[in-house]
């Protein structure tokens, strides 16, 4: 068994030796389904019965729950792959025309464990390799699997919709249905769509379904933002398809000039890596959007990296405060600080700062808020004079 392999299963995935040796049986050629399912606990095999929807089988004995399996799993696989997304295909198609694929990309982790769940995938250690393995029986179905329209509906489903919660944060289910509606070259079919998009949460971790809807998976409080947008007189922020659907793509992150002012700077008068440096700004970003204070975003960066003199922190306060001003916010339905002009204060601060200050001077609208929300005093206190 790889010490590589396994040694990233610890550390990045919370694995122990045990569930390695379950996970990764050691297994020889040919793979056949029913070696496969014999390998597996019931615990497994019940829950591939759940994903499948067989009925009448969960009282079975063990022996006979796997010979039901074995004969139903490939009646099964058409209304399943009638979910699938062009990713998802791709995976599996490619897993078909091979016998075994090393597990090197730990990125598809989500949708071999997925996959192992519904039957179609599962691991082993094969020559000392953890690997992932399609059974015979289920590629030469897989390899006849043309790419259908439905393949792309799904695709453009996925990608509209995490690039929807992006910029939106949350969407209660009527509303991301309506927008999609309203976005998408296909009809739609409720039903599916929800199915299409509850497998991508378990797959991609992009968005995530809460009892408010549907979620980014960075928001931090999906019920305190539905509230503020619920205050915003305008309609949602209309994003092009395009844009929705690069940022519906996993991992994106906008690339504004502001963004790219701070990433520069940070490389620049830092040593200290380019991976550093991104989630520095990625996770500055993602604190904008759920209306982190900038005092403790400046917190969190300085136990990140040292800000050791006044001008090194005037500095990067002033990249802050003008990513803050140019970045969609949740809360403001996609629109920025800059692009909102409405007469509701939706720009407070959960936490605001313990400091509150008092003071009868006249308050420029362009000046932090004096009640330490961090936020414009036009869009926060300043609404109500």
């Amino acid at each position: 068994m790889s010490i590589t392999q396994t040694n990233k299963l610890i550390q990045e995935y919370g694995y122990d030796q045990k569930m390695i040796k379950d996970l990764f049986p050691e297994m020889k050629e040919p793979f056949k389904l029913n070696d496969f399912l014999n390998k597996m606990p019931k615990a497994e095999l019940d829950q591939i019965r759940r994903n499948l929807d067989i009925k009448g089988v969960s009282q079975l004995k063990k022996g006979d729950l796997i010979n039901a399996l074995y004969h139903t799993i490939d009646e099964k696989l058409p209304h399943l792959l009638s979910y699938i997304d062009d990713r998802q295909y791709q995976f599996l198609y490619q897993l078909s025309t091979n016998a075994f694929q090393t597990i090197d990309d730990f990125d598809d982790i989500p949708l071999i464990y997925f996959y192992r769940q519904t039957g179609l995938v599962y691991t082993c250690t094969y020559e000392n390799r953890l690997v992932y393995v399609m059974p015979e029986e289920i590629r030469s179905i897989i390899t006849e699997l043309p790419k259908t329209d439905i393949i792309s509906r799904n695709e453009e489903w996925v990608r509209l919709a995490q690039g929807m919660l992006y910029y939106y944060g949350v969407l209660e289910e009527e509303k991301l249905i309506e927008l999609i509606e309203k976005n998408s070259k296909y009809k739609m079919d409720r039903e599916a769509f929800l199915k299409v998009l509850d497998i991508a949460c378990i797959i991609y971790e992009q968005i995530i379904r809460t009892d408010y809807g549907f979620s980014f998976c960075t928001l931090l409080d999906p019920e305190f933002i539905l509230t503020q947008q619920k205050k915003c007189s305008k309609d949602y922020n209309s994003v092009s398809y395009k844009e929705l659907y690069k940022a519906g793509e996993l991992d994106f992150i906008e690339n504004s000039y502001h963004v790219k002012q701070l990433f520069s700077f940070l490389m620049s008068h830092y040593d200290i890596s380019y991976d550093m440096v991104d989630d520095i700004v990625t996770g500055s970003i993602f604190d904008i959007k759920n209306l982190i204070p900038l005092d403790n975003i400046l917190l969190s960066l300085q136990s990140a990296i040292q800000i050791d003199n006044p001008d090194l922190l005037k500095s990067i306060t002033s990249h802050l405060y003008n990513i803050k001003d140019h970045t969609p916010l949740w809360s403001l339905k996609g629109y920025s600080e800059k692009e909102y002009d409405s007469g509701y204060s939706v720009l407070v601060s959960k936490k605001k700062s313990n400091v509150v200050q008092l003071t009868n001077k006249k308050i420029s609208r362009n000046a932090p808020c004096p009640c330490g929300s961090q936020i414009k005093y036009k869009f926060c206190c300043g609404q109500e004079k």
